[in-house]
């Protein structure tokens, strides 16, 4: 699996192996449970004229890998199969040195179900978001 996800006390941590270590240009993704504003098992579609900016798109597939922007907004994907993918939406969390703050992060997954029931899990045990 090119990425492995580990539930910390505190916040989810996307740990990215092999090629799509190299595609996204991205080692690992530590993210609060607080910032985890909503997450979802369907489908992500992205928006129309999304803007790759660092990382890996391969066209006329579902494959990305890395950071995108659309008209102001940063997305994260780590992803070969939206029908297979978790989505987070986000609200105050930047990745790494980055000053925009991601506002979604979709993760592929063999079983996007049971890393979700997962995600809200441990979301739920975190409290609140933080107020915008």
């Amino acid at each position: 699996m090119p990425r492995r996800i580990e539930f910390g006390t505190e916040e989810l941590v996307v740990h990215l192996t092999g090629l799509v270590h190299y595609e996204s240009l991205t080692t690992d993704l530590h993210i609060p449970y607080r910032s985890i504003v909503r997450a979802s098992a369907e489908p992500f579609v992205p928006p129309l004229g999304t803007i790759r900016w660092f990382g890996t798109h391969v066209p006329f597939t579902d494959i990305r890998e890395g950071r995108f922007s659309h008209e102001g907004a940063w997305y994260f994907f780590s992803v070969e199969d939206r029908r297979k993918a978790v989505t987070l939406w986000l609200e105050g969390y930047s990745h790494g040195d980055a000053k925009e703050p991601l506002k979604v992060v979709v993760l592929g997954t063999p079983e996007p179900e049971a890393l979700l029931k997962e995600v809200e899990q441990h979301r739920s045990r975190s409290g609140p978001p933080p107020p915008a």
